[in-house]
């Protein structure tokens, strides 16, 4: 693969950028905003899991679960404030 990941992480800045800006109109609590995030995702990825084998190490879930908890905690401070204060 060509070396672009500099092109897939401005990508994914811009899109942060616009969904916290997308929060400061709308006026929406960050966990519900997090929720529909979540569910969009799942739905899109749903038909791509039949083509990968389950990971056998529970570690690896484990560090997943806990990456989980501090993505949404540190999002759900990001949306609110968005929400209170602005962009």
């Amino acid at each position: 693969m060509i070396n672009i990941w500099w092109f897939f992480a401005l990508m994914l800045s811009l899109l942060m950028a616009a969904y916290v800006s997308l929060n400061q109109i709308i006026k929406v609590k960050g966990s519900v905003l997090m929720v529909y995030r979540g569910l969009g995702t799942a739905l899109i990825l749903l038909p791509f899991c039949g083509y990968f084998s389950p990971i056998h190490n529970f570690s690896f879930y484990f560090l997943c679960i806990l990456q989980g908890i501090v993505i949404s905690l540190g999002e759900n401070r990001i949306l609110n404030s968005a929400k209170v204060f602005g962009a």
